[in-house]
C-alpha cells in the first residue's frame, strides 16, 4: 500500500513546486525509502525485545489509528485556516 501512494504524493508536490520537479521527485522517493527502512528496523527491534508475534496486529492497528488521527488533525487545521482566510 505504501508504494501506491507515491504517484499521488508526487502529483501534489509537483503542483505546489513545479519549478523544482527533479528535486521534488527525488526527495519524495527518498522519504518513502527512508520510511520503509525505519519501519523495518523498528519491527525488528520490537520482535527482538520480546513482543509476541501474535500481538503485532494489535500494535500495528494502534499505530495506524494514531497516524490517521494525526492526519485528520492536519487536514482539519488546514481547512480551518482556509475558511478563516476566505472570511477576511
Amino acid at each position: 500500500m505504501g508504494w501506491a501512494s507515491q504517484a499521488p504524493q508526487r502529483h501534489e508536490r509537483l503542483r505546489y513546486q513545479p519549478e523544482h520537479d527533479a528535486a521534488v521527485v527525488a526527495l519524495n522517493s527518498s522519504a518513502n525509502y527512508l520510511g520503509s527502512a525505519v519501519g523495518s528496523s523498528l519491527g525488528g527491534i520490537v520482535l527482538l525485545e520480546g513482543l509476541a508475534p501474535s500481538s503485532l496486529p494489535f500494535a500495528a492497528s494502534c499505530l495506524v489509528l494514531a497516524a490517521l488521527l494525526v492526519q485528520c488533525l492536519i487536514m482539519f487545521s488546514k481547512k480551518s485556516k482556509r475558511i478563516s482566510e476566505l472570511k477576511k
